[in-house]
């Protein structure tokens, strides 16, 4: 049974666009920002009053993945808030996070 999660993703397609989004307008706290030797960038934010749960903000595409995954991961928008909504109901987010359904749902 997992009781605890260290690590999620979220597929974005702007990696800049998305930190400023959760940094700038949500508040989030930047946990790990680092390019690889090989271009590929790691970037993960935290909730402020849930440190200890990583969100990945992992680019939609050059990420490695062929195509058609990457064709996949064009989700229109609100599927991806679908996840956040379920950790939000299963109150595995802190209540700052709720803010991300109030902006993105104008």
């Amino acid at each position: 049974m997992i009781t605890k999660l260290s690590h999620t993703s979220f597929f974005v397609l702007d990696q800049d666009k998305a930190y400023e989004f959760y940094v700038n307008k949500l508040g989030f706290k930047v946990h790990t920002d680092v390019k690889m030797d090989n271009g590929f960038r790691w970037l993960t934010v935290t909730a402020p009053d849930q440190p200890d749960l990583e969100i990945v903000l992992f680019p939609a595409t050059n990420n490695g993945f062929d195509d058609e995954t990457n064709k996949a991961l064009k989700l229109p928008f609100p599927k991806l808030l679908a996840p956040f909504r379920w950790m939000i109901s299963k109150k595995t987010v802190g209540r700052s996070c709720t803010g991300l359904l109030k902006i993105c749902n104008k």
